[in-house]
């Protein structure tokens, strides 16, 4: 999802203006799943005693964070 939406501002940047508003609705719908994705995983992650240790254990380290 990432590089599908750098793959779309990418291409508005080279896009005719015509399209822009075309690509703009793309890159906003990328974004809101992409969000929404986050949110999914974030749950999962809260809901499973394992992995919510080793989320917690990670994000001890200073530097790593949620994306990580």
């Amino acid at each position: 999802m990432v590089e599908m939406l750098t793959a779309g501002k990418n291409r508005r940047a080279n896009a005719p203006k015509v399209l822009h508003r075309s690509i703009d609705e793309h890159i906003r719908w990328l974004e809101k799943r992409l969000s929404g994705l986050d949110d999914e995983l974030a749950e999962l992650i809260r809901n499973t005693p394992l992995w919510r240790e080793r989320d917690e254990l990670l994000r001890s380290v200073p530097g790593v964070g949620k994306v990580l």
